[in-house]
Order: structure tokens, then sequence, then C-alpha cells
């Protein structure tokens, strides 16, 4: 009997070594104008576990690979800033797949992070609208302002398009180690 639960017990634990896996993910918003910004980014995407609720599933520490609106390429270095609802932060945000719930901007920047909103291009998007405003591409030359007045999520996509090879994690690499090392001594046991 008690062979039975260690062995139950080191298949639970290998069962539960998942590593974080980074990915590649593309999105776009469609403004009310019929104006699209899109692009793909890398990032980890962290799930509630339930694969038919997508409400808070999101996406972490993206990198942005490139963005476009109508089709043209921002110009410029591309950053991805979290946004408080005080102001704009140099930090990591998250990109949500509902859309509604997201709070980033991507700037185009010829210098490090922090942007400054003073450069000519960005896409954000607001959870809270300020100043009537929650979805917004600006382009400082030729002028180019479009704006959403509250985030549409029907007119939001974010798709996960290829998945990288599996980095593990150390916590991971010790369940792992745990799980093996109890069926070890379960085979150990039964060879006496």
């Amino acid at each position: 009997m008690r062979t039975r639960v260690v062995l139950l017990l080191a298949i639970v634990f290998l069962a539960g070594a998942r590593p974080a896996v980074a990915s590649t993910f593309t999105f776009s918003y469609v403004f009310g104008t019929g104006e699209v910004v899109n692009g793909s980014f890398t990032g980890v995407r962290n799930d509630n576990g339930t694969a038919a609720n997508l409400l808070d599933d999101y996406v972490s520490n993206p990198t942005i690979v490139g963005t476009f609106y109508q089709g043209t390429a921002f110009g410029g270095t591309l950053y991805a800033n979290a946004y408080d609802h005080t102001g704009w932060l140099g930090g990591p945000t998250n990109i949500y797949f509902n859309g509604i719930l997201n709070n980033f901007a991507i700037n185009a920047c010829a210098g490090p992070a922090p942007c400054s909103f003073a450069n000519p291009e960005y896409f954000l998007m607001r959870a809270i609208a300020q100043g009537n405003v929650a979805v917004q591409y600006y382009h400082g030359s030729p002028l180019t302002n479009t704006s959403d007045s509250a985030i549409a999520g029907a007119r939001w996509t974010l798709t996960e398009q290829t998945s990288a090879s599996a980095v593990p994690e150390p916590a991971t690499l010790s369940l792992l180690g745990l799980g093996l090392a109890s069926v070890a001594a379960v085979v150990r046991r039964r060879r006496r």
C-alpha cells in the first residue's frame, strides 16, 4: 500500500512539471473608422487553466516584433509600456486576450525606454478611458490621430502563433527531480 502511495505521488509530481513557454502572438485592432493597427510580439502565455474562458488570460513580458498602421510599419524602436491610471510607466506590461483589460502602449522611439509621448508615433489601449480616449493611434508627421472612446473587445484579436522550445523554470526542474527520485525509490524497494 505504501509503495502505491509513493508511486502515485511521483506521478502527480511529474504531471505537475510544466515549463513556461515563450510564444509568438499576433494582434489586431480595428478602429470604429475602419483603420487597423496590427503586429506581433513574443511573450509567455498565462491562463486561468480553463481553455473555454479567455476573460483573464494574458501574455506577460511582451517583446514587440513589429507594429503596423494601415500596413505601414512603425518607425524607430518599439517598446511596450504599462499604464497604471496615473501615467505611463517604463516597466513591463501584460496584454490580455479579451482586449478590454488592456493597459499598454507601443511607442516607436528613437531613444531608450521609457519613451515620451512627445515621440511621433504610438498605439495605446486603456481599460479606463481618459479624456474620452481609450484606444488611440497617433503619428506626429504627417499628423494622424485616430481614437475610440472605449475598447471594443469584438474589434480586438490576439492569437498565439507558434510555441518556441520549452525552457524549464527552476521550480519545474525541482518537481521533475523529486518525481524521478520518488520513482527510483519505489523501484529500489521493489527489488529488495
